[in-house]
């Protein structure tokens, strides 16, 4: 267990191995944006939650640092997509649920 500063603010507090992240950990951004998970090889992979200073979110599978997988992506206005991403894409089954109710 450690914690990594980047010189614009940026913080990582998690597992590390060989000097890169890997295992659970969080990391802040400066700007407000934050991630919640697993890492491997230093980048998001397996199950982790991705939230954007706006309110936009990504909860679910990560492969090399990229939506992969089952997962469920909310945006601010109240859409929100759940279903299989293949390599940060949307593809394969899903249902996406608007404002509006469609």
């Amino acid at each position: 267990m450690g914690t990594l500063v980047w010189p614009q603010g940026d913080k990582y507090k998690g597992l590390f191995n060989n000097g890169k992240r890997h295992g659970q950990g969080v990391r802040t951004n400066k700007d407000g944006s934050m991630y919640a998970g697993c890492y491997e090889d230093d980048q998001p992979c397996g199950q982790g939650k991705y939230t954007w200073k706006d309110g936009e979110s990504y909860e679910g599978a990560w492969k090399n640092g990229l939506f992969h997988g089952k997962g469920m992506k909310k945006l601010p206005d109240g859409t929100v997509y759940d279903g299989m991403w293949d390599y940060g894409l949307p593809r394969g089954l899903g249902i996406c649920k608007y404002p509006d109710g469609s």
